[in-house]
């Protein structure tokens, strides 16, 4: 049953289901919200006699009417092969009722319907028998469908609704043959085009859903207002601190026995972007719909109604396709589920929605946002297996074997990510793991990491996540790099980043990021590192479209002293480029990010291209492994182009293409390209990008000392002093701590 809200379907459903003997019926689930109104669906089983000796049941569903409520409509109907529209005949409810029609024809479109072959029925509710002819619904109506489809409900309800129903049903057993027999053959439903606003939403609410429910598992509610206020925020459509106070007063008005929607309060105060609301609204309604689902399956395995592994095999095929279908008709369809057993399937997950709601009802009269679940990992599991426990990807069990292998691993004098072995005994494959990571990723170190308080993202490096964290022991303020998620399958990538860290150890110089830190918890690797308030030389150019060239030579004087450093413990850097040289606000420029730091002093039989294609050497591009500070030295020059000029000194429009030029093309005139560039620092910057590394500037020490011979005062205390006025003037302080 189909129709805008308030048109009766649910009454219709409930009247009918009262009206049918106990033998005929199953029992009547409802998924509502506080309010009352159908959040998924209504859904009633009902025998519909015999065909033969084949007993015939029908499943009927009342569906959501409201505009967000789309997914929930399409994901049943999927399933379904008869449709009743139920028509609000008011005037006022013309408009809406027209649009959900509308929704409705495209729909069956996609499935290569339309309204007059498809078996579909419409169900005139609040009808006036004496305007019949004049009422625009029911004119709407007749030109789509012929009189005897049209079926108007007055007093008697109850048995018009019957009829409306059987006659679905006769519709779809006369026209729907060959889809029938297909889903008794067990073969997978049809695919339908999902619009793609549509997909959009889905794939935003999925992202949403995998961080929350990845970290609170059971404790994981996404019907609270609360949880509306944290998407608001995500899209970007309100405030922090509106939806504190809009939480703060919806705790009020429930004190006073008035339950108003914190969307609806910002609303009133013009508080939230009134075009972000409606997709605010249906990413919720995507996140409840993906909720449920995953939710039924998880409810079929703990009642062995399905073994777990054809849940997972279900809940990835609705990944795939956008939860295109409920795992209900995937796994009824392919006769993997029982009548019996999907009723107390049911049953039980009706049971812990009415919890959800009275847990959210709880937790909203706090007014406050919903904090974080516990952290702490339950029965012993690492961060990674309590995310993928969480959402259903693998079973408790299989979580502690596993554990209990690494353990054993590590009496022995090994150590194996928790993650590569769940994956090696097959309980999550290539496609899962990505999701559990995606879960990890923008929580990974809420409070994970012991002996720091994370405070904030700072972004991402090549490879690590990078936070704004406060060092617990000595109170000071630090940036925490933990290594992404999906490297932590690879162990070259592990030993990268702890070489980063032991590379950064070594070197103390005013010019570089110093370390302070490093070490695992829970299977996350950390690297704590000094914290610079500035800027990036990268976003100082995307700001004013290049940098004047005397500030630019008191940076490249400063990172060339940096290099230099480096140089003389054997380390050379690869991959120097703006976004890896900073400015803070003392005016001193800082190299960070030693990724791809590498020892001169050790053999390698490396043949990886590793650097920035937009500044990378071609020694580096051919893969040589005798790479050294004479490939920092090509880096620093091409970023001194690009400082110079705004652009860097080669592009094209592929990576490969980038790298061709650095081997091939003569670095163009910086001249030709921003005002200012003098004729004494285009010989120094020509030899710093020489094609070969013999004709370059043989130590970076070279390049400090040309460079002052130009300007007597680069990187002085006296131009440190200036360029630290610029940063605080041009970039006010962000840190609240």
């Amino acid at each position: 049953m189909v129709g805008a809200d308030g048109s009766g379907k649910s009454a219709a459903l409930e009247a009918y289901h009262a009206m049918t003997a106990r033998n005929q019926r199953g029992p009547l689930t409802q998924l509502h919200d506080r309010a009352g109104r159908t959040l998924l669906c209504d859904h009633a089983e009902f025998a519909m006699g015999k065909v033969g000796s084949l007993p015939i049941y029908v499943d009927v569903y009342a569906l959501p009417g409201r505009a967000e409520a789309e997914l929930a409509r399409r994901i049943v109907l999927s399933g379904c092969h008869g449709f009743i529209f139920v028509a609000d005949s008011r005037s006022f409810a013309y408009r809406k009722t027209r649009e959900l029609f509308e929704e409705l024809e495209r729909y069956l479109a996609g499935r290569n319907r339309n309204m007059e072959s498809a078996a579909l029925v419409a169900l005139v509710t609040h009808s006036d028998k004496g305007k019949s002819s004049s009422n625009k619904i029911e004119i709407m109506l007749r030109k789509q469908l012929k009189r005897d489809r049209l079926i108007r409900v007055g007093l008697d309800t109850r048995e018009r609704v019957g009829e409306a129903i059987k006659k679905a049903a006769a519709l779809a057993l006369s026209r729907e043959k060959e889809e029938l027999e297909a889903q008794r053959a067990g073969k997978p439903p049809p695919r339908v085009k999902i619009p793609g606003h549509l997909i959009g939403d889905i794939e935003r609410a999925h992202e949403i859903y995998l961080r929350a429910a990845g970290l609170a598992g059971s404790a994981f509610s996404p019907h609270s207002d609360s949880f509306m206020g944290q998407v608001l925020l995500e899209l970007g459509a309100a405030d922090p601190d509106d939806v504190e106070e809009a939480l703060s007063l919806k705790a009020k008005a429930l004190d006073i026995g008035l339950d108003v929607g914190v969307d609806e309060i910002l609303a009133k105060q013009d508080k939230v972007d009134p075009e972000l609301l409606p997709r605010a609204r249906r990413v919720r309604h995507c996140v409840e719909v993906i909720h449920e689902e995953v939710l039924f399956g998880r409810i079929a395995s703990e009642l062995d109604v399905i073994p777990f592994s054809r849940v997972k095999r279900a809940l990835t095929l609705q990944v795939k396709r956008n939860f295109q279908h409920s795992l209900d008709h995937i796994l009824s369809r392919a006769g993997q589920m029982t009548r019996l057993g999907r009723r107390r399937v049911l049953e039980r997950l009706v049971e812990l929605h009415v919890e959800e709601l009275r847990r959210d009802q709880q937790d909203e009269r706090r007014g406050q946002l919903a904090v974080a679940a516990d952290m702490t990992p339950r029965g012993g599991l690492p961060l990674f297996g309590e995310v993928a426990v969480n959402l259903g990807l693998i079973t408790r069990k299989q979580a502690e074997e596993a554990v209990s292998e690494q353990k054993n691993m590590r009496e022995r004098g090994s150590r194996r990510f928790i993650g590569q072995i769940l994956r090696a005994r097959g309980y999550l494959n290539d496609d899962e793991i990505p999701l559990v990571c995606r879960a990890l990723e923008t929580k990974i170190a809420d409070d994970r990491i012991e002996g720091y308080r994370i405070l904030r993202s700072l972004g991402r490096g090549n490879m690590a996540l990078v936070f704004a964290a406060r060092q617990l022991n000595l109170d000071r303020i630090v940036a925490l790099k933990i290594l992404d998620p999906k490297l932590l399958f690879d162990d070259d990538f592990i030993n990268r980043f702890h070489q980063e860290a032991m590379a950064a150890a070594r070197l103390n110089h005013s010019n570089m990021v110093q370390a302070y830190d490093v070490g695992s918890c829970q299977d996350l690797h950390y690297f704590a590192m000094e914290y610079v308030s500035g800027v990036t030389v990268q976003e100082m150019i995307d700001d004013t479209g290049y940098i004047d060239p005397d500030t630019a030579i008191d940076i490249i004087v400063q990172a060339a002293r940096a290099l230099d450093h480096a140089a003389k413990h054997d380390l050379v850097h690869r991959d120097v480029k703006p976004g890896n040289l900073m400015v803070n606000r003392d005016g001193v420029a800082k190299l960070c990010d030693l990724g791809l730091a590498k020892r001169t002093d050790e053999a390698s039989d490396e043949r990886l291209v590793l650097g920035s294609p937009f500044y990378i050497s071609p020694e580096q591009i051919q893969a040589l492994d005798d790479v050294d500070v004479r490939a920092d030295i090509y880096s620093l020059g091409a970023t001194w182009f690009h400082m110079l000029t705004g652009r860097p000194p080669f592009r094209g429009s592929t990576p490969e293409e980038i790298c061709l030029h650095h081997l091939q093309d003569p670095v163009p005139d910086p001249r030709n390209l921003a005002p200012g560039i003098t004729q004494e620092i285009t010989p120094i910057l020509y030899r710093m990008m020489s094609k070969e590394r013999e004709a370059r500037y043989q130590s970076a020490g070279e390049i400090v000392r040309d460079l002052l011979r130009v300007r007597k005062d680069a990187g002085s205390d006296e131009r440190t002093e200036a360029l630290a006025e610029y940063i605080e003037r041009a970039y006010p302080r962000r840190e609240d701590w």
